[in-house]
């Protein structure tokens, strides 16, 4: 069996068992090429060839609350990436819309744009069909956004950043789900067994797989979104596999993570190309001889995130931060080599750093930021005395509250004399936007400079929008059901007594995971994550090797032991659920990286 593509004067294209065949019209039985030429010389019958669907692009973002002024990352779902045919009206465009985006199904919405203040506005093309969207220009740079009428129901997806191909009907009216897409390519034309002759002559002609054709079309190329892990990957790829020079050796004191990691990035020959050998000291100065095959590099990453966001370098809250100005670690390149640090641990760990402010992190992506509020001063002294001047109900109140804050306001360049309300607000708001903005240029600029370690900064501005969930809060934490898909059980012969006691532990380690999670014990499931990796989170491209559960039979061996570099956990087999608790609660505590922050 085989299955007709298209037929030209010259040639007849094939798929036979998956693969595709160029024919010359001699090679084909007589019945085969009577066929072919009845039914493309008859005009009564429908031709069986159809013209190359013209696609049109478009990246798609749901957002999750209806009347949204401004656009916000955490009030949308990850965005979609769709290819329709550019012929849709606007009805058929909104159902391949809503096949995207099963939340709206029976739900009114309006297509609209973000401009670069992250202000929401419709579209005003009309009608709002691809190819009148695509002709107007009207989204310029903006993704298409989708703004509901009313509250959506149901969870958000949680979607990756791949691409839908969407096919929609000839009619609104037709099920998007259950259509073939193939057919909206091609007409497949199934015909009866070929003749042992014509057998033979196929199997000597080359074939070419049908993928390698598809893959340099027009239609199909930019068929898959970029995503964070195939960004992180091709960064990764840069960073040298070979044993780590000795000028990237780092002796680090768990007491003074920063200061060990400062003089190893400042050496001359650092190089961020090269691996990185972490090797922690105990506190009588003599290395803990492990070697370093990630484990070590993984904690050492954790902790130094912890100490640079907790750094005079930023303020804020924890989850937050701004850069803050400190002249003499601005004399000293600090805020450069920390932006390294960063990148570092992003490419070589992916690491998440996640607690960039949304105003630090578009000052990065070089994205225009909303006029600073006196709630973005970091200094509660300073942001006293604006306020005072900005409450102020008359001239003379507002002129005796800048003379009581002459000294800060002549610091930064806003003391001047006033003669109305207007006047008033705009010296706060010069002295506002000086204070938050204008005096961290500087710092700001020698931080992104060392972010443009190993290509970062260009692949976050570039894809500001997948680095979000990087270097900014996330919402989502570690669960239990998290933990218990991470860590493979490694299990005896099935059926032993050992591997019963092993499935029994197993359980066991299950209901702590639950229990941690729901608070029942002075621990955290990142605590434990620690102990077994060095990481407090799952990396972007997860942990290499496989993380693993093994086993003690030998009962001596009563608490849990664990590997960082293979982020692998040993645990106890204990006879009750009880016992194990305790003892995995004290073995956790009890190990040289707990609580070290």
């Amino acid at each position: 069996m085989f299955s007709i593509l298209n037929v030209n004067y010259h040639h007849v294209f094939v798929i036979r068992k998956k693969r595709f065949i160029s024919l010359t019209w001699h090679m084909l039985p007589f019945h085969l090429r009577l066929r072919l030429f009845r039914n493309t010389a008859t005009p009564t019958t429908t031709p069986r060839r159809r013209e190359r669907t013209r696609l049109a692009t478009f990246r798609v973002v749901l957002l999750l609350e209806p009347n949204l002024q401004a656009y916000h990352p955490h009030k949308a779902e990850a965005m979609k990436k769709i290819h329709v045919p550019l012929s849709l009206n606007e009805a058929e465009f909104r159902d391949a819309l809503i096949s995207m985006f099963p939340r709206l199904r029976h739900r009114d919405f309006d297509m609209v744009k973000v401009d670069a203040h992250r202000r929401i506005s419709k579209l005003l093309c009309s009608p709002l069909s691809p190819s009148m969207i695509k002709t107007s220009r009207e989204l310029n740079r903006s993704a298409l956004y989708l703004l509901p009428k009313e509250d959506l129901e149901g969870p958000a997806e949680n979607v990756n950043d791949g691409d839908t191909l969407a096919h929609p009907a000839q009619t609104p009216n037709t099920d998007h789900a259950n259509r073939n897409p193939g057919r909206d390519l091609f007409t497949v034309m199934e015909e009866p067994p070929m003749s042992s002759e014509s057998q033979e002559v196929l199997n000597d002609i080359p074939e070419t797989f049908i993928g390698d054709l598809l893959e340099n079309s027009d239609d199909i190329s930019d068929c898959y979104e970029t995503n964070l892990v195939s960004l992180l990957e091709q960064l990764r790829s840069q960073v040298s596999l070979e044993t780590p020079p000795s000028s990237n050796l780092l002796n680090i004191c768990r007491t003074d993570v920063l200061d060990g990691a400062l003089r190893a990035f400042q050496r001359t020959r650092f190089s961020p190309y090269g691996r990185l050998s972490v090797v922690f000291m105990d506190e009588m100065s003599q290395a803990e001889g492990a070697v370093d095959e990630g484990g070590p590099t993984r904690e050492f990453f954790r902790l130094l995130m912890m100490k640079i966001r907790d750094s005079m370098l930023f303020s804020g809250p924890e989850e937050e931060k701004y850069l803050n100005l400190d002249s003499d670690a601005l004399q000293r390149g600090l805020y450069r080599t920390f932006g390294v640090m960063i990148a570092v641990a992003i490419v070589h760990g992916g690491v998440m750093p996640g607690f960039f402010s949304q105003r630090l992190y578009d000052n990065l992506c070089e994205r225009e930021t909303p006029a600073p509020t006196l709630g973005d001063i970091s200094d509660p002294e300073l942001q006293k005395k604006l306020r005072k001047i900005s409450e102020a109900q008359h001239v003379e109140e507002a002129r005796d509250a800048i003379n009581e804050a002459a000294e800060s306001l002549s610091l930064l360049g806003s003391y001047r004399y006033i003669t109305t309300l207007d006047g008033r607000d705009q010296l706060v708001q010069a002295a506002t936007t000086f204070y938050v903005e204008g005096r961290t240029k500087e710092a700001l600029q020698q931080f992104a400079d060392g972010l443009r370690t190993l290509g970062l900064l260009r692949e976050i501005r570039t894809h500001p929008m997948l680095f979000t969930e990087v270097l900014m809060k996330r919402d989502k934490h570690l669960t239990a059901t998290d933990m218990m898909e991470l860590f493979e059980p490694s299990l005896s012969t099935v059926g032993s007594n050992r591997w019963r006691d092993e499935k029994r532990t197993e359980g066991y380690w299950r209901d702590y995971l639950i229990d941690v999670e729901d608070g029942a014990f002075n621990i955290t499931l990142e605590d434990i994550l620690v102990f077994a990796s060095g990481a407090d989170r799952i990396p972007v491209l997860g942990f290499n090797p496989k993380p693993t559960l093994e086993f003690l039979s030998d009962p001596t061996r009563r608490f849990p032991e664990a590997n960082t570099c293979l982020v692998q956990i040993r645990l106890p087999v204990l006879p009750t659920y009880r016992a194990f608790a305790e003892k995995m609660c004290d073995g956790i505590i009890q190990s040289p990286t707990f609580g070290v922050a």
